[in-house]
Formats: C-alpha cells, structure tokens, sequence
C-alpha cells in the first residue's frame, strides 16, 4: 500500500486582485470628481455671505454717523482722505489713521481679497456710491440730510469696489465707474436702508436720466 500523499490546503490571499484594487480607485476618483466642486461651491458660498456680513456692518457704522451728525450723511471725500475713515474715526471732523488700522476688517470682500493675493486681510476693497453726495469746492464732497432721499431702500450706498487701470482701489462708485461683478458675474451691495442685495450688470444702471429708476439708484432722488 502506497503511503498517503499530503493534502495541499489552497490558502485563501488576503490582498487585492488587481481588477479589485483599479475599481476602488475607479469610485475614489469618482467621488472625489463629485466632492470637489461641491466643496469649491460651499467654501465660495461662505466667502460670499462674509462679503454680505460685511456690507451690513459697514452701513451700521454709516447710519451711526448720520443718527450723531443731525441726521446728515458724511462727506464722501476731502483733501486725501474718505468716508472709511470718517466712519472709524472717533472725530468725525478728523482723519484718525490708527482708528482706520484697527477697524477696517469690515470694509473688504474675503473674495476679492482672495483674488489680489493680499497679505493683508484687512485690505479695503468696497467703494461708496459719490452720487449721493453734493460736490464742493475743490472736488471735495458736502454733506446732505438723508430726508431728501426718495426711495433709501432703492438707492445704492456701497458696493464692491471699483478699480482704477493702476489696479488702486477708487474710494467711490459712479455710473462710469460701477462696481466690480466678482461673485459668479454679480456685485456685492448694500443700498442706503441696509438691505443687501447681490446684482447682476444688467441691475447697475450705466446712465441716469432725470426722472427715471436709473437716477433714484445712484442720486436718491428721480430729480435734481
């Protein structure tokens, strides 16, 4: 009788086979095709709503000044400085730079920010609507009474900013000079009864006729 041969047990692998290992790579770069956007449009999404916040606190501190000046708008601009500092000065009748410094987080877009590859998030990017205001003597602006203003929550107050050929920011928005459409082709704003709103470029009017919805959004007023 011829000795019992040893039975040779086949041990199970453990690893991949190598069609498994390519489909768990297959569905990874799937969900990652799906996730990735969809995290691009959440963290988009937040950066706008910081842009909106911001608005808001912004016009907070406008309607601040006017409850303190008489119920008078602050000028938009004089002899090398603007409404941003009127605003974080604690002497409305005085350019306070340190008070600028420390408080103008408020007065920028994290996404235009973000788009200038600033090193400072602090930076100042929203500009304020000059047709508001009256000009002076020497290009400087006058204060005026919000009374006059027909339609507040028709008028526009500040908007992201607009910038000049040189890349600098412009303190202010004019018809000619409107504001910058960096949120998915739209613009950032704020109109002068604290409502935000963000607006497509067919919402900018480009000109404003007397008498018309065009000269209320950028004057307050249908007439001069």
């Amino acid at each position: 009788m011829s000795p019992r041969r040893p039975r040779i047990t086949a041990l199970a692998s453990s690893g991949f086979t190598l069609v498994e290992l390519l489909t768990v790579i297959a569905i990874v770069g799937v969900l990652a095709a799906i996730m990735i956007p969809v995290v691009g449009k959440v963290k988009e999404s937040a950066r706008n709503a910081e842009c909106l916040s911001n608005l808001r606190q912004v016009h907070v501190r406008y309607s601040s000044f006017v409850a303190d000046n008489r119920g008078r708008i602050p000028i938009a601009q004089k002899s090398g400085w603007d409404w941003r500092h009127i605003l974080n000065s604690t002497n409305p009748n005085a350019y306070d730079p340190e008070g600028f410094k420390r408080e103008r987080a408020v007065f920028g877009c994290p996404v235009k920010r973000r788009l200038r590859e600033s090193t400072d998030p602090t930076e100042p990017t929203y500009s304020l609507n000059l047709r508001i205001n009256r000009l002076g003597a020497g290009g400087a602006t006058e204060e005026r009474p919000m009374a006059v203003f027909e339609q507040p929550s028709r008028t526009l107050l500040f908007a992201d900013g607009y910038y000049k050929s040189n890349g600098e920011l412009s303190p202010t928005l004019e018809p000619n000079n409107p504001p910058e459409f960096i949120h998915n082709d739209k613009a950032n704003v704020v109109f002068l009864d604290g409502h935000v709103a963000s607006l497509t470029r067919d919402q900018v009017p480009t000109s404003t006729p007397v008498g018309t919805e065009d000269h209320l959004f950028w004057y307050g007023v249908t007439r001069p």
